[in-house]
């Protein structure tokens, strides 16, 4: 059989080839928020994921650099709240580092729930966590978070991240059986 047909390039994987493969990757598109020292923080991430559903948990892959993940650890609580086409502009501000921090809370309504991280009110979801873990894996950190409540829109439109800019999903290929 010859494997040689389609077949990649394959090299060692430097920062840039790993950062550019994942770039292949959709992701949706969600921000991570928490409250310490009396100030919101909060960032665009699209490394959140499902852990668990009995009992609920998620996590979240971080930057040790950035100022939300020092604040999620001396918190121990934040909030995923995922976004749908409407938050593109609230996304990108997130993205983005101003000379404020607290600047990225004065675009959209806010609210909160058990933890007192912020809640975004017309995300498509958003859930607030406790943290129950924390692992550092190269320049990230991960946070486990048990999901303490949540709240979800009737809207079932979503924000993805795909080749370095955002996405709408327009398609639903199979509907979930």
């Amino acid at each position: 059989m010859d494997h040689s047909a389609g077949q990649q390039d394959f090299a060692e994987c430097s920062r840039d080839d790993f950062r550019m493969a994942m770039r292949k990757l959709i992701g949706g598109v969600a921000l991570i928020c928490t409250h310490s020292d009396n100030r919101p923080y909060g960032m665009t991430a699209t490394a959140v994921c499902s852990v668990s559903a009995d009992p609920p948990t998620l996590l979240v892959c971080l930057n040790r650099k950035g100022s939300t993940c020092s604040a999620v650890s001396e918190s121990g609580a934040f909030s995923v709240n995922l976004l749908g086409p409407e938050n593109v502009e609230l996304a990108s501000t997130f993205a983005s580092a101003p000379a404020d921090l607290q600047d990225r809370f004065s675009v959209g309504e806010w609210t909160m729930l058990k933890t007192g991280a912020p809640i975004l009110q017309n995300s498509s979801a958003s859930f607030d966590c406790e943290v129950v873990e924390e692992l550092d894996s190269g320049s990230h950190r991960i946070f486990i978070g048990q999901v303490r409540a949540v709240s979800r829109s009737q809207d079932d439109k979503a924000l993805g991240y795909f080749a370095g800019g955002f996405v709408i999903p327009a398609q639903l290929l199979q509907a979930p059986a």
